[in-house]
């Protein structure tokens, strides 16, 4: 289980999924699906993290103003994690892709 603040994601082993749902064994886990989850700090999150689990993007600004950085869980998916940028730090934020 990964806590900030009030918010908590919880990670399972393929075995424990299966386990505790009626799924077949043979059938993937994972899929086409982001997660995107605003937090207070992205910074210290990701400080937390990185070394432990597969980074994606590493923490960077964004133009729409948003402090965020993208990981792998266990099962494939794929997690955003963000913060509002302080105001004086949202005009040095990358242009636009």
């Amino acid at each position: 289980i990964m806590q900030e603040g009030d918010v908590q994601v919880m990670f399972q082993s393929r075995a424990s999924f299966t386990a505790e749902l009626p799924i077949p064994a043979d059938r993937p886990v994972g899929g086409s699906i982001v997660l995107y989850v605003e937090t207070a700090d992205a910074k210290p999150l990701y400080e937390r993290l990185k070394g432990k689990v597969s980074v994606l993007s590493d923490l960077h600004d964004t133009f729409y103003g948003k402090r965020e950085f993208y990981i792998q869980d266990c099962n494939g998916y794929i997690l955003g994690f963000a913060s509002d940028l302080p105001a004086q730090d949202i005009s040095g934020a990358q242009a636009s892709p």
